[in-house]
């Protein structure tokens, strides 16, 4: 027996599955913040020749790109009435 199509829920994205998902879709910005550090770490580990200093930059990356994606999703939503509220 299948599923009607009305009822069937939308597969999530690689995005939402990802763990810290719930935390950066509440606070966008956090992930663009949290991105800084690393990108800093990542940029002095490569100066002294640390070739694990990719690492901290592509997690800067990954942390930029999914709080920059949260921030323009939580952008495109309407906003919350106040009128609704008792």
């Amino acid at each position: 027996m299948h599923a009607t199509t009305n009822n069937v829920t939308p597969s999530r994205s690689v995005l939402t599955r990802l763990p810290f998902w719930s935390r950066l879709y509440r606070h966008p910005r956090v992930g663009v913040v949290c991105s800084l550090p690393l990108l800093f770490l990542g940029i002095l580990m490569l100066s002294y020749g640390y070739w694990l200093g990719f690492l901290p930059l592509v997690s800067s990356a990954v942390l930029f790109w999914a709080g920059s994606r949260a921030y323009q999703i939580t952008q495109r939503q309407p906003a919350a009435s106040v009128a609704g509220r008792t």
